[in-house]
């Protein structure tokens, strides 16, 4: 699904984001097109046209959204009936056929960033990385240029988030 790390990785990333951490993927990765567990178009149409009644609400709330479009634009050729496609944490409320109510959780589906609780963690652990620095010079070499490595990481990324504010 668009988004995972499953199609990046079929996408032919050369890094993934796991847990945080950037990852360099050295994987070759093979994927069986044509096999899915998923019923295709024909066999949803086939399987939906028993149920089809004047009265019916036909709601799509799994897949892809460009797949979703295909599937409703089929089902309005093949039926002449709209089929809704749900927003993500949308709800449909229903009384037998007919919907009651629609509700869409706005709040839930795009939450809050809690800054305060970001930057205090980023500041805490500068403060740490700060009283731990005057030990540096007692470590060996090859330490000392992996730490480098790292704050210079940091450094970029830093330097990336202060750019796209």
């Amino acid at each position: 699904m668009q988004g995972t790390i499953g199609r990046k990785l079929v996408e032919n990333a050369k890094k993934i984001t796991l847990f945080g951490e950037d990852i360099d993927v050295a994987a070759k990765i093979f994927t069986i097109n044509g096999f899915s567990a998923h019923a295709g178009q024909k066999q949803l149409l086939d399987w939906l046209e028993p149920l089809i009644d004047p009265k019916v609400t036909v709601v799509l709330v799994h897949g892809e959204p460009k797949a979703q479009m295909a599937l409703a634009e089929k089902i309005n050729e093949r039926f002449n009936l709209e089929a809704k496609i749900l927003d993500y944490l949308e709800e449909m409320f229903l009384e037998g056929q007919d919907v009651r109510s629609e509700v869409r959780h706005e709040l839930e589906a795009y939450p809050r960033v809690k800054w305060d609780f970001l930057t205090g963690e980023v500041e805490r652990k500068w403060q740490m990385f700060l009283d731990q620095i005057k030990d540096i010079e007692a470590k060996p070499w090859a330490d000392r240029k992996e730490l480098e490595d790292s704050l210079l990481k940091m450094e970029f990324y830093l330097t990336r988030l202060l750019a796209r504010m």
